[in-house]
């Protein structure tokens, strides 16, 4: 199983963003194969990148420039997890933070769940940084995870 796209703009546009922000896109690569290996299942990317007046449209007519319009963000789709399978990914998300240059957005710098304006609930990962590299060890028979989570640029 790979990633999963809503549409072929969003894949499309999901090869665009692998060689304009190869670190985002390394970054949904780990989300997945952690949501495969931990949970059985793929994720599906609904939102790559958005014009302005997208985002008018989005946001209700406010002028509102956003991550998106940069390739530096991806929304994903979380209706297909867990209450709790959502909280293991958020955790495993913010431990991007510490390499991530934008500013924080609500608790994290690169994951927010959320909904705009009545839309679905989904995650919004947004990271502007070095490549990273994810090492993680899941022991089924324990609700914590063990991983740690290493620069290699």
């Amino acid at each position: 199983m790979g990633l999963g796209f809503k549409s072929k703009e969003q894949k499309d546009q999901f090869q665009k963003l692998s060689t304009l922000n190869k670190p985002l896109a390394g970054i949904i690569g780990d989300m997945n194969f952690f949501a495969l290996k931990t949970f059985g299942k793929e994720i599906t990317i609904t939102e790559v990148t958005r014009s302005n007046e997208a985002n008018k449209s989005t946001y209700k007519g406010k002028d509102k420039t956003t991550s998106h319009a940069v390739f530096g963000a991806v929304d994903v789709r979380s209706s297909n997890f867990s209450d709790k399978e959502l909280e293991i990914l958020v955790a495993f998300l913010k431990r991007y933070d510490k390499f991530n240059t934008w500013g924080t957005m609500s608790d994290s710098k690169t994951v927010l769940l959320h909904a705009v304006d009545g839309g679905a609930m989904h995650f919004h990962i947004q990271y502007t940084g070095p490549m990273t590299k994810t090492l993680f060890i899941w022991d089924e028979n324990d609700e914590r995870r063990v991983d740690q989570n290493s620069r290699t640029a």
